[in-house]
C-alpha cells in the first residue's frame, strides 16, 4: 500500500485537490463534499458533523480570506 497526505489551506478545503504522484499512475482528486456524502452514505453521525463543521470552517476561512 501507498500512503501519503495532502495539505491544503483552510480556505481551499472546500474546492477538489487533484494529485499526482510523479513516477507513479497513481493520481486522483478529493473533495471535502464527495467525502460528506461517503460519510452519509456510511451512517456514521459523529463522521457527518464533523465533516459539516469542516465545510463551515472552509467557508468561514475563505469568507475572511476575501475580506483582507
Amino acid at each position: 500500500k501507498t500512503y501519503f497526505s495532502v495539505s491544503t489551506y483552510a480556505y481551499a478545503m472546500g474546492g477538489t485537490v487533484e494529485y499526482l504522484i510523479k513516477g507513479t499512475d497513481i493520481h486522483g482528486c478529493y473533495n471535502i463534499s464527495a467525502y460528506l456524502e461517503y460519510a452519509n452514505t456510511i451512517g456514521n453521525a459523529n463522521l457527518v458533523a464533523m465533516v459539516e463543521r469542516l465545510i463551515k470552517y472552509a467557508e468561514s476561512a475563505k469568507a475572511y480570506r476575501e475580506t483582507r
